[in-house]
């Protein structure tokens, strides 16, 4: 009984942190999406400002 409480427990660990994984490496790159769009658009000024 305590082992199949432990292989449960496994189980669910590891989906759980999958699914924590994957949420956080869909952020990251939301996150950078975002900063290379300001970059650009600060580039963007910096050029309009130059002309």
């Amino acid at each position: 009984m305590c082992c199949n409480n432990f292989c449960t427990g496994i189980v669910v660990g590891i989906a759980a942190g999958t699914c924590l994984g994957i949420r956080l490496k869909a952020k990251e790159k939301k996150i950078r999406r975002g900063i290379n769009r300001a970059a650009r658009n600060v580039e963007h000024a910096f050029d309009n400002m130059t002309r």
